[in-house]
């Protein structure tokens, strides 16, 4: 069962198709999940969009290379900490 506050990570773009794919993260510990999957120390400034690699923490691999932008709640589209990530998909 889910608790009324957990962090919500989920896609943020309709499946199929398309030019890019949003992953939107949206809770308390939106700050935690963007330092684990991006091996950065401190959460970047809000509301600027940076690049990063992606890694798969469990393991310690690359998975990818994406646009990342936090907004700091209450300022963002949930009122919580977001983190948005964005990759551009090849065809």
């Amino acid at each position: 069962m889910y608790a009324l506050h957990d962090d919500i990570v989920a896609l943020a773009t309709l499946p199929g198709k398309s030019a890019l794919s949003v992953i939107r993260v949206s809770g308390k510990n939106a700050g935690s999940i963007y330092k684990k999957i991006t091996k950065k120390t401190r959460v970047p400034k809000a509301n600027l969009a940076h690049t990063s690699y992606v890694y798969n923490y469990q393991v310690n691999r690359k998975i990818d290379f994406a646009l990342l932008t936090y907004f700091k709640g209450p300022n963002s589209f949930t009122g919580e900490d977001v983190i948005d990530l964005v990759r551009s998909i090849s065809v």
